[in-house]
């Protein structure tokens, strides 16, 4: 580099240099300026006027770096990825020593599928070298972070990142067993609900539910109102009990995900109906109604119920409003119930006209939760949800 500078009286001046090696080693440079300042003695030095400002550098060695992010895994797992280092310069580097250190170094390891190259080893210009790590997480889910720490024959170290993601699938189902402590006459029907929690850490996608069993077709589902749970999530499943004859019924409902798949017995039994019986109302252990109209062995007032138009505010602190509408007149029953379907509250109880009703009901002793709000009307029932939240 040459060139020629003014200086004016009291000024300042500077001179950026840019280090930029082509191999390692070390550099040595000068910088001679040669001014009109002829007033500079130097003992022993002719030359006047003239400034040298000596250079010294370092040149590591020329790898880059891609890092390593590791797909999540389950606490127990492996997955592999790899860690890719790239001579960009001109000269070879050759390596003396490649290790995995950091806080969980422990829980990463070299591949034992794709070993690493035997030491030393030696990477030409414009060429790769692929170093694949195992991660195999062990104690409590979260991040896990390490280096793979490389050093060269000139002793330059190079450290690639490595970021792991450990965590757990795990879903609850409750309660473990439902219609244990039903009975109810052949046409009628009991409704509960079964709760869904992802209590894992990582997303659960879930998938239709089915009953099993030799009396399954006593049973019928609700719909899953979301199929993906992430990490603290509930869902609710109402299941529905109607026995189509008499005698004890049995069957499983299997909760179906991306991890094993959860049960539920079913139970329930189916009384006898006498001939010429007209009103029966069964309950269960639990006090919650079932309620049965009967004539000869038949069911009659399946076709009377409630529609639900309504219920706000929701979620709701200390009072909500339910409205909904008869299709005949009919002794109405309200009540609300838990996640798992116990009865917490008797809302309403008497005898509405057809059309449309509106109700108002407390809250305010109840704790922050989810809640179904189900009318019965004449053995037939209709459930939504509310929130309560303070």
């Amino acid at each position: 580099m040459t060139g020629d500078a003014m200086l004016a009286p009291d000024a300042t001046g500077s001179i950026t240099v840019r280090f930029k090696p082509q191999r390692n080693g070390s550099r040595r440079a000068t910088i001679w300026m040669q001014t009109n300042d002829s007033s500079k003695t130097i003992d022993g030095v002719s030359e006047r006027g003239a400034y040298y400002v000596d250079l010294h550098g370092w040149g590591r060695a020329g790898l880059d770096v891609q890092n390593v992010v590791l797909p999540p895994v389950l606490i127990g797992g492996t997955v592999g990825g790899k860690a890719t280092l790239i001579n960009s310069s001109t000269a070879a580097v050759d390596i003396r020593k490649i290790t995995i250190v950091g806080p969980d170094a422990i829980q990463f390891r070299a591949s034992t599928t794709k070993p690493w190259p035997a030491l030393p080893t030696r990477v030409l210009p414009g060429s790769n070298l692929d170093l694949e790590v195992d991660f195999l997480p062990r104690g409590a889910p979260g991040l896990r972070r390490a280096l793979i720490e490389v050093i060269t024959t000139t002793n330059d170290t190079i450290n690639v990142s490595i970021r792991g993601e450990a965590g757990t699938l795990e879903l609850t189902v409750s309660p473990s067993s439902l219609f244990d402590d039903v009975s109810v006459l052949p046409g009628g029907y009991v409704r509960r609900t079964v709760s869904i929690t992802n209590t894992g850490t990582f997303p659960i996608r879930l998938q239709k539910p089915r009953v099993v069993g030799l009396d399954s077709a006593n049973y019928s589902l609700g719909a899953l109102p979301r199929l993906l749970l992430s990490p603290g999530q509930t869902e609710y499943l109402e299941v529905t009990f109607r026995p189509l004859a008499q005698g004890v019924s049995s069957a499983t409902l299997e909760i179906l995900s991306n991890v094993a798949t959860q049960t539920v017995a079913l139970g329930g039994e189916a009384l006898y109906a006498n001939d010429g019986e007209v009103d029966r109302t069964d309950r269960v252990n639990d006090g919650d109604p079932i309620r049965n109209e009967v004539s000869g062995t038949g069911i009659t007032g399946v076709d009377r119920g409630a529609r639900i138009e309504s219920i706000r505010p929701n979620p709701a602190a200390s009072v909500a409003h339910l409205g909904f509408v008869l299709s005949a007149s009919g002794e109405v029953i309200v009540t609300m119930h838990d996640a798992i379907g116990r009865k917490v509250a008797d809302v309403s109880r008497g005898r509405f006209d057809e059309g449309r009703h509106s109700i108002r009901f407390d809250t305010g002793l109840l704790a922050n939760g989810t809640y179904h709000v189900r009318i019965a009307i004449d053995g037939v029932t209709t459930s939504t949800t509310l929130t309560v939240a303070r």
